[in-house]
């Protein structure tokens, strides 16, 4: 992981959701190299463990207070509402406001191969949609009072590529409307919370090896180094690089924008026939 220490976020407290392993793991630490005090949110706070990820301390947790801030980890189901809105007590019991929240919880979990518009189950919609969008509002809403109170923050929901575009075989269309709805949804809390100094952006990675896409590359088709050639600067991300957009949406030098959609893929999104996310 970069080790920034700039201290650029010193005082702030971040939340960051799916910070467990992957993408979410990677913006936790990076935040925590910046600063800031680090909630970590996961259903399963040991899930690096499953993909392989190998952590530099026994727990993320212990990750993060490496860096010498405070980390409070609490394992908790996103999708639930009740339970989002005990985990936020808890954390406003702890902190006395929230500055930056970042929602990685997400993903494509449901079987490619039934995932297009013309076919796409019903149950398959209500996981997608549970996870990849129910798992913002649910945050957002309940982070929304403990922000209010600080002198500007900022929200960065972690969406996708698929959500701004369509590929022709089809396979991952359910995803990305989930993430489309995603980034509607966050356009609109821009324009409400843009009057108590709140910004709202997204960040839309291309494809990047997290953990997971490496540990599932074989049996999941992706992740190969003939993918990486098609994308215009011949590599796959990684997760730092989509910690490396959280870190500019998260401090000062984006302090006048909100409602924007940055693609982080390399370039994919301009060669959309070979490349996928």
């Amino acid at each position: 992981m970069s080790e920034h220490h700039s201290g650029i976020l010193s005082g702030k407290i971040a939340v960051v959701t799916g910070a467990a392993r992957g993408i979410g793991r990677a913006v936790a630490l990076r935040l925590a190299s910046l600063g800031a005090d680090i909630v970590l949110l996961d259903i399963n706070l040991s899930a690096a463990k499953s993909m392989d990820e190998v952590l530099s301390h026994d727990s993320v947790a212990a990750e993060v207070e490496a860096f010498g801030v405070s980390c409070l980890a609490l394992e908790v189901d996103l999708t639930d509402a009740r339970a989002v809105a005990r985990a936020f007590a808890t954390i406003g019991e702890q902190f006395p406001g929230i500055d930056i929240v970042v929602n990685c919880a997400g993903g494509l979990i449901t079987a490619t191969d039934r995932g297009s518009a013309a076919e796409v189950s019903s149950q398959d919609i209500d996981t997608l949609l549970s996870i990849n969008l129910r798992t913002t509002i649910n945050v957002c809403q309940n982070a929304i009072p403990l922000m209010k109170a600080r002198e500007s923050a900022s929200i960065i929901n972690i969406s996708s590529l698929s959500g701004q575009l369509s590929y022709a075989s089809g396979k991952n269309a359910a995803y990305g409307f989930s993430k489309a709805a995603l980034d509607s949804y966050s356009r609109s809390l821009a324009v409400e919370l843009g009057p108590d100094g709140i910004r709202v952006n997204t960040v839309a990675p291309g494809l990047i090896t997290t953990s997971r896409v490496v540990k599932q590359a074989a049996s999941r088709g992706i992740g190969s180094a003939a993918e990486a050639a098609h994308v215009p600067l011949r590599r796959l991300g990684r997760p730092d690089d989509i910690a490396d957009a959280v870190e500019f949406f998260a401090g000062p030098l984006s302090s006048f924008i909100t409602g924007e959609t940055l693609a982080v893929c390399g370039g994919s999104k301009l060669s959309v026939g070979t490349t996928r996310s």
